[in-house]
């Protein structure tokens, strides 16, 4: 990323006016600087770093952290994340695998490890790290969505249901929730509770594109023509 490019004095001098990360990261930069080996220092830099954004220098500074203190959890954990920021799923993954063989489990552990896995293709673990995380947040709306998806990418379409149902229990405005569920009743074959489905996203967000679409086109398998063509001019 553009941050990534940027050395500390960089971030430290880019306004005249600094603010108080730029003035922490200069600080904890000072102190490395003057006392080599100083991993708290190099930790919590690496903090600031992970959360503006700048994960290749966080790894650069986690990476000596580990080396030098190689039972930081917490370090591992924030080198992992990085690692999936950054794309390298497979660096992730080895983080992740040592944190879970460690006993360090967290809805984190489980929520990075599901998205390397998801990306990856390999639906299977990726629902079995969901399904762990749930059983930490049983209510995360985040991790049931991502379930359903996966759910949806294993063609488990009755299951993706469920999740999308207790997404909006808790959050009955999601608009791309209703969307959601009304693409499983299409997949089910179920088309009046589809075009219920799509007709509430559309009443919360009227620009939903997508629900209108789709709307549009059950009701063409349901011949009705004349409401798809208005659907459908909506969109065009």
């Amino acid at each position: 990323t553009e941050g990534d490019e940027q050395s500390y004095s960089d971030l430290y001098n880019e306004n005249e006016s600094v603010s108080p990360y730029q003035r922490a990261l200069e600080d904890l930069s000072q102190a490395i600087e003057h006392q080599a080996g100083y991993t708290e220092a190099q930790f919590t830099r690496a903090y600031l770093l992970f959360s503006a954004g700048s994960f290749s220098q966080a790894i650069d500074d986690l990476n000596p952290v580990i080396v030098a203190t190689p039972d930081d959890i917490t370090a591992y954990a924030l080198r992992g994340q990085a690692y999936y920021q950054l794309e390298r799923y497979a660096a992730a993954l080895e983080d992740l695998n040592y944190l879970v063989d460690q006993g360090e489990v967290s809805l984190d552990v489980y929520f990075y490890r599901g998205s390397c896995y998801f990306v990856l293709e390999k639906y299977e673990l990726a629902l079995q790290d969901w399904t762990a995380a749930l059983a930490l947040e049983p209510d995360n709306a985040t991790i049931l969505a991502n379930r359903a998806i996966t759910y949806q990418q294993m063609t488990a379409f009755e299951d993706a249901l469920v999740d999308y149902l207790a997404i909006l229990e808790l959050v009955p405005d999601a608009t791309s929730i209703h969307k959601n569920v009304g693409d499983i009743y299409f997949q089910l074959e179920n088309y009046p509770a589809a075009v219920d489905a799509y007709s509430q996203a559309i009443a919360l967000d009227p620009l939903q594109t997508n629900a209108l679409f789709n709307r549009g086109i059950v009701y063409i398998e349901t011949e009705k023509f004349e409401a798809a063509i208005a659907d459908l001019k909506e969109v065009i």
